[in-house]
């Protein structure tokens, strides 16, 4: 079985809505359109958004991203969130990828500097 190195983002509150950490670059429109969906959908502002799931190809067709968006309590202000992005190639995910040929050391920390 061959393995998939997956990519992962992580936005947030820093000074506004913005990426605070990355495995790695993506391009400048697949980068705008990612910290666009990242940040509270569409949704009114209230302490009690339950955590959802977020599924979309990128612009460029290169990787299929799968979201978790949840309130960050942490912040300075109200209505931010966290979410964390797993970047999945879509020749891998066009090709069935398995869980078990996944090759992703999660680390994550809601107190990203």
């Amino acid at each position: 079985m061959t393995s998939v190195a997956l990519q992962q983002a992580v936005h947030g509150y820093r000074r506004g809505h913005q990426k605070l950490a990355a495995s790695f670059e993506l391009n400048p429109i697949d980068e705008e359109a990612v910290a666009y969906l990242s940040d509270l959908s569409g949704l009114p502002v209230k302490d009690d958004i339950p955590a959802y799931l977020t599924v979309y190809p990128l612009p460029s067709g290169d990787y299929y991203a799968f979201s978790q968006t949840w309130m960050d309590r942490e912040a300075p202000r109200e209505g931010c969130v966290l979410t964390h992005t797993i970047f999945v190639p879509s020749n891998a995910w066009r090709e069935g990828i398995s869980a078990r040929g996944i090759d992703l050391p999660l680390k994550f920390s809601s107190t990203l500097s």
